[in-house]
C-alpha cells in the first residue's frame, strides 16, 4: 500500500486560505487523531497515460480510487475499501512530530473465473523536526504554513490472499531514514480552532529526460500533481 502522503514532488504553495484564529506552537502541540484526510495525486508520462489516484480517510472508514486513462485506450477504474484502526500525529513544543497508520485494506480480483481476496495490514510510523515557515511569501499570514521534516519512517505489510478455499500470506519491511530537508511536506493552516487543525498542500512537478542514439536524440516529458487535506481532532 502507498504511504499516505506524496513525496518526491516540489510543493506548489495553496493561496487564498486564511486560518479562522492566529496559530500558535501551543495551538499545534498535542496528540492528534486523523478524523479526516483526502489525498489526490495524478501522473501524465510522455505518451499521454494518466494515471489518479485518490486516497479518503472518513473515520474509520478508508477508500483507494484508482483510474488509469491510457492515451487512445480505455479507462479502468479500480475502488478498494478498508479500515482505519489507528490514525494518530503527535507535534511537540520541542519541534518534533510522529504519525502513526494502521490500516487494513480489503480487495477483490477475478482471473479464470476464481476470485481472489486480499487482505492487507499496513502498519506505517514517521517521525521528524517541524517548524512553521515565515517571511517566504506574503500571500501567507505569519504562522500559517508549517514543514514538516520527515527523519524517518518505516512501513509493515501482511497480505492474505484466499482464493478457491486455499491461502497464502506474505510480508514486508521497509525502513528510511533522511537528512534534515531531504524529505519535506509544507502544509498550510486552513483552520485552527478549539480541538480541530486542517492543514493542505499542493503539489507538483514535471521532468524531461533525452535519449540520444543512432544519430537522433529522444525526448520524454512527464508531469505529476497532488493534493493533500488533513483534519486533526482531539478527545
Amino acid at each position: 500500500m502507498k504511504k499516505l502522503f506524496v513525496y518526491g514532488l516540489s510543493i506548489a504553495m495553496v493561496a487564498g486560505a486564511a486560518s479562522c484564529k492566529k496559530t500558535s506552537k501551543g495551538k499545534l502541540s498535542n496528540e492528534w487523531t486523523v478524523s479526516s484526510m483526502e489525498n489526490t495525486s495524478s501522473s501524465t508520462n510522455s505518451n499521454g497515460d494518466v494515471s489518479t489516484e485518490t486516497m479518503t480517510i472518513d473515520g474509520s472508514t478508508i477508500t483507494i480510487v484508482q483510474t488509469d486513462s491510457p492515451s487512445g485506450g480505455s479507462t479502468t477504474t479500480t475502488t478498494n475499501t478498508g479500515t482505519v484502526n489507528s490514525a494518530k500525529m503527535t507535534i511537540s513544543k520541542d519541534g518534533t512530530w510522529s504519525r502513526d497508520l494502521d490500516i487494513t485494506i480489503v480487495s477483490e480480483d477475478e482471473f479464470g473465473g476464481v476470485t481472489y481476496t486480499t487482505t492487507t495490514n499496513s502498519v506505517i510510523a514517521e517521525s521528524g523536526t517541524w517548524d512553521f515557515l515565515n517571511g517566504v511569501s506574503k500571500d501567507f499570514k505569519k504562522n500559517e504554513r508549517v514543514v514538516f521534516n520527515t527523519l524517518s519512517s518505516s512501513s509493515t505489510s501482511s497480505s492474505t490472499t484466499e482464493a478457491g478455499g486455499t491461502s497464502s500470506t506474505s510480508s514486508s519491511t521497509d525502513t528510511d531514514t533522511y537528512s534534515e530537508g531531504e524529505m519535506s511536506e509544507i502544509m498550510v493552516v486552513v483552520e485552527s480552532k478549539g480541538k480541530e487543525l486542517q492543514m493542505k498542500a499542493e503539489e507538483s512537478s514535471t521532468s524531461t529526460s533525452s535519449n540520444t542514439g543512432g544519430g537522433s536524440t529522444t525526448t520524454s516529458n512527464s508531469s505529476a500533481s497532488g493534493m493533500t487535506t488533513i483534519t486533526l481532532t482531539q478527545e
